[in-house]
Protein backbone atom coordinates (compact mmCIF):
# COMPACT_ATOMS: atom_id res chain seq x y z
CA UNK A 1 0.00 0.00 0.00
CA UNK A 2 3.12 2.65 -0.42
CA UNK A 3 1.31 4.02 -3.30
CA UNK A 4 -1.37 5.51 -1.47
CA UNK A 5 1.23 7.44 0.68
CA UNK A 6 3.48 8.95 -2.06
CA UNK A 7 4.61 12.27 -0.92
CA UNK A 8 4.00 11.87 2.41
CA UNK A 9 6.85 11.77 5.66
CA UNK A 10 7.72 8.81 6.54
CA UNK A 11 10.64 7.74 9.29
CA UNK A 12 12.26 4.12 8.33
CA UNK A 13 14.18 1.76 10.96
CA UNK A 14 16.68 -0.59 9.28
CA UNK A 15 18.18 -3.63 10.14
CA UNK A 16 21.50 -2.54 9.83
CA UNK A 17 23.44 0.72 8.74
CA UNK A 18 22.82 2.03 5.33
CA UNK A 19 25.40 4.60 5.01
CA UNK A 20 25.87 4.78 8.40
CA UNK A 21 22.81 5.30 9.48
CA UNK A 22 19.75 2.91 10.78
CA UNK A 23 16.94 5.11 11.12
CA UNK A 24 15.76 7.83 8.16
CA UNK A 25 12.97 10.52 8.25
CA UNK A 26 11.95 11.82 4.59
CA UNK A 27 8.80 11.79 2.11
CA UNK A 28 8.53 8.79 0.01
CA UNK A 29 9.44 9.62 -3.02
CA UNK A 30 8.76 5.95 -5.07
CA UNK A 31 8.48 2.30 -4.40
CA UNK A 32 9.04 -0.32 -7.43
CA UNK A 33 9.52 -4.05 -7.20
CA UNK A 34 10.29 -3.68 -3.20
CA UNK A 35 12.68 -0.60 -3.48
CA UNK A 36 11.92 2.68 -1.31
CA UNK A 37 13.04 6.01 -2.64
CA UNK A 38 12.96 8.53 0.26
CA UNK A 39 13.85 12.12 -0.48
CA UNK A 40 15.47 13.05 2.94
CA UNK A 41 17.04 16.96 2.76
CA UNK A 42 18.38 17.51 -0.64
CA UNK A 43 19.45 13.85 -1.06
CA UNK A 44 17.80 10.50 -2.40
CA UNK A 45 18.31 7.91 -0.69
CA UNK A 46 17.34 4.27 -1.85
CA UNK A 47 16.25 0.99 0.34
CA UNK A 48 15.58 -2.67 0.51
CA UNK A 49 12.43 -3.15 1.54
CA UNK A 50 14.38 -6.55 2.84
CA UNK A 51 16.54 -4.03 4.95
CA UNK A 52 13.63 -2.20 6.35
CA UNK A 53 12.41 -3.32 9.99
CA UNK A 54 9.94 -0.94 10.45
CA UNK A 55 8.25 2.07 8.61
CA UNK A 56 5.77 4.64 10.35
CA UNK A 57 3.95 7.07 8.80
CA UNK A 58 3.78 10.85 10.17
CA UNK A 59 0.22 12.44 9.79
CA UNK A 60 0.17 16.34 8.86
CA UNK A 61 -2.98 17.58 10.02
CA UNK A 62 -2.78 20.40 8.27
CA UNK A 63 -2.58 18.52 4.84
CA UNK A 64 -5.09 16.17 6.07
CA UNK A 65 -7.35 18.82 6.42
CA UNK A 66 -6.48 20.39 2.87
CA UNK A 67 -7.52 17.32 1.64
CA UNK A 68 -10.52 16.96 3.47
CA UNK A 69 -11.45 19.94 2.35
CA UNK A 70 -10.46 19.33 -1.71
CA UNK A 71 -12.87 16.15 -1.45
CA UNK A 72 -15.77 18.23 0.37
CA UNK A 73 -15.84 20.84 -2.30
CA UNK A 74 -15.71 18.01 -5.36
CA UNK A 75 -18.75 16.26 -3.48
CA UNK A 76 -21.09 19.12 -3.69
CA UNK A 77 -19.91 20.02 -7.27
CA UNK A 78 -20.79 16.04 -7.92
CA UNK A 79 -24.18 16.50 -6.44
CA UNK A 80 -24.77 19.77 -8.11
CA UNK A 81 -24.03 18.41 -11.47
CA UNK A 82 -25.92 15.16 -10.89
CA UNK A 83 -29.22 17.43 -9.68
CA UNK A 84 -28.66 19.39 -12.89
CA UNK A 85 -28.08 16.66 -15.34
CA UNK A 86 -30.35 13.56 -14.15
CA UNK A 87 -32.56 15.80 -11.77
CA UNK A 88 -31.70 13.93 -9.00
CA UNK A 89 -32.67 16.18 -6.14
CA UNK A 90 -29.63 17.08 -4.13
CA UNK A 91 -31.53 17.24 -1.05
CA UNK A 92 -32.19 13.56 -1.06
CA UNK A 93 -28.09 12.68 -1.86
CA UNK A 94 -27.46 14.96 1.53
CA UNK A 95 -29.87 12.74 3.35
CA UNK A 96 -28.04 9.89 1.99
CA UNK A 97 -24.74 10.96 3.03
CA UNK A 98 -25.44 11.74 6.41
CA UNK A 99 -27.01 8.52 6.99
CA UNK A 100 -24.19 6.98 5.69
CA UNK A 101 -21.79 8.86 7.65
CA UNK A 102 -23.36 8.08 11.03
CA UNK A 103 -23.57 4.67 10.14
CA UNK A 104 -20.05 4.63 9.86
CA UNK A 105 -19.10 6.32 12.43
CA UNK A 106 -21.55 4.09 15.13
CA UNK A 107 -20.17 1.41 13.81
CA UNK A 108 -16.48 2.55 14.30
CA UNK A 109 -17.52 4.07 18.00
CA UNK A 110 -19.96 1.35 19.52
CA UNK A 111 -19.76 2.83 22.93
CA UNK A 112 -20.04 6.62 21.81
CA UNK A 113 -23.08 7.38 23.78
CA UNK A 114 -23.19 11.57 22.92
CA UNK A 115 -25.89 13.47 20.13
CA UNK A 116 -23.72 12.57 17.08
CA UNK A 117 -24.99 14.07 13.51
CA UNK A 118 -23.54 15.49 10.12
CA UNK A 119 -23.77 19.34 9.08
CA UNK A 120 -23.47 19.69 5.65
CA UNK A 121 -22.46 23.43 4.94
CA UNK A 122 -23.47 24.10 1.34
CA UNK A 123 -22.13 27.75 1.48
CA UNK A 124 -19.06 26.52 2.90
CA UNK A 125 -18.47 23.17 0.85
CA UNK A 126 -17.81 21.45 4.39
CA UNK A 127 -18.92 18.17 5.98
CA UNK A 128 -18.24 18.11 9.44
CA UNK A 129 -18.94 15.92 11.93
CA UNK A 130 -20.34 17.46 15.49
CA UNK A 131 -22.39 16.36 18.73
CA UNK A 132 -24.26 18.25 20.69
CA UNK A 133 -23.62 18.87 24.61
CA UNK A 134 -25.68 20.83 27.20
CA UNK A 135 -23.32 23.94 28.91
CA UNK A 136 -23.44 23.38 33.27
CA UNK A 137 -21.63 23.85 35.91
CA UNK A 138 -20.02 20.40 37.24
CA UNK A 139 -19.90 17.67 34.49
CA UNK A 140 -22.07 14.34 35.50
CA UNK A 141 -22.51 13.15 32.03
CA UNK A 142 -19.54 13.46 29.69
CA UNK A 143 -21.25 12.36 26.20
CA UNK A 144 -23.99 14.94 26.97
CA UNK A 145 -22.71 17.48 29.00
CA UNK A 146 -19.77 20.36 28.95
CA UNK A 147 -17.96 22.82 31.71
CA UNK A 148 -18.56 26.82 30.56
CA UNK A 149 -15.04 26.97 30.52
CA UNK A 150 -14.23 24.47 27.78
CA UNK A 151 -17.99 25.51 25.72
CA UNK A 152 -16.19 29.10 25.82
CA UNK A 153 -13.59 27.69 23.66
CA UNK A 154 -15.43 26.77 20.94
CA UNK A 155 -18.64 29.15 21.20
CA UNK A 156 -17.24 32.59 22.56
CA UNK A 157 -20.87 33.53 23.90
CA UNK A 158 -21.71 30.16 25.39
CA UNK A 159 -23.88 30.02 28.53
CA UNK A 160 -24.98 28.01 30.80
CA UNK A 161 -28.08 26.17 29.86
CA UNK A 162 -26.93 26.40 26.13
CA UNK A 163 -26.92 23.53 23.56
CA UNK A 164 -23.63 23.72 21.66
CA UNK A 165 -22.02 21.82 18.79
CA UNK A 166 -18.71 20.30 19.05
CA UNK A 167 -17.06 18.87 16.33
CA UNK A 168 -15.62 15.52 16.76
CA UNK A 169 -12.65 14.90 15.51
CA UNK A 170 -11.60 10.95 14.27
CA UNK A 171 -8.45 10.15 12.67
CA UNK A 172 -9.92 8.07 10.24
CA UNK A 173 -13.34 10.63 9.38
CA UNK A 174 -11.81 11.86 5.92
CA UNK A 175 -11.38 8.53 4.73
CA UNK A 176 -14.99 7.13 5.80
CA UNK A 177 -16.36 10.42 4.06
CA UNK A 178 -14.78 9.95 1.17
CA UNK A 179 -16.10 6.00 0.38
CA UNK A 180 -19.06 7.34 2.16
CA UNK A 181 -20.08 9.85 -0.73
CA UNK A 182 -18.25 7.93 -3.30
CA UNK A 183 -20.82 5.07 -2.46
CA UNK A 184 -23.78 7.31 -1.82
CA UNK A 185 -23.32 9.10 -5.22
CA UNK A 186 -22.93 5.58 -7.14
CA UNK A 187 -26.22 4.05 -4.96
CA UNK A 188 -28.10 7.62 -5.23
CA UNK A 189 -27.85 7.76 -8.44
CA UNK A 190 -28.98 3.94 -9.38
CA UNK A 191 -32.22 4.15 -6.42
CA UNK A 192 -33.56 7.43 -7.47
CA UNK A 193 -33.29 6.59 -11.56
CA UNK A 194 -35.26 3.52 -10.85
CA UNK A 195 -37.77 5.88 -8.43
CA UNK A 196 -37.98 8.24 -11.22
CA UNK A 197 -38.52 5.43 -13.79
CA UNK A 198 -41.46 3.84 -11.58
CA UNK A 199 -43.06 7.64 -11.26
CA UNK A 200 -43.25 8.18 -14.80
CA UNK A 201 -44.96 4.86 -15.73
CA UNK A 202 -46.80 4.74 -12.65
CA UNK A 203 -48.62 7.79 -13.87
CA UNK A 204 -49.34 6.23 -17.11
CA UNK A 205 -51.35 3.63 -15.45
CA UNK A 206 -54.30 2.03 -17.67
CA UNK A 207 -52.73 4.00 -20.78
CA UNK A 208 -51.79 1.75 -23.94
CA UNK A 209 -48.46 2.36 -24.21
CA UNK A 210 -45.88 0.95 -27.49
CA UNK A 211 -42.76 -0.12 -26.76
CA UNK A 212 -39.86 -1.93 -28.74
CA UNK A 213 -38.64 -5.39 -27.46
CA UNK A 214 -35.18 -5.89 -27.57
CA UNK A 215 -34.47 -9.00 -26.16
CA UNK A 216 -36.61 -12.28 -24.92
CA UNK A 217 -34.96 -14.71 -22.08
CA UNK A 218 -34.87 -18.28 -23.50
CA UNK A 219 -35.23 -19.28 -19.95
CA UNK A 220 -36.89 -17.34 -18.09
CA UNK A 221 -39.05 -15.98 -21.34
CA UNK A 222 -39.56 -12.33 -20.28
CA UNK A 223 -38.79 -9.55 -22.31
CA UNK A 224 -36.54 -6.26 -22.32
Amino acid sequence: DFEKFMGAQVSVKLYQAVNGQKNYVGDLAAYDNGDITLTVGKNTVLLKMAQVAQVKLHVDFSVERKVRRSMNAEFFAAVADIEKEKGIPKEYMYEKITQALLAAFRKDHIEYEGDVRVHLDETAKKIQLVEYKTVVDDVYEPYCEVTLAVAKKIVRGAKLGDTIAIPVETKNFGRIAAQAAKQVIIQGIREAERGMVYAEFTSKEHEVLTGVVNRIDPVRGSAS
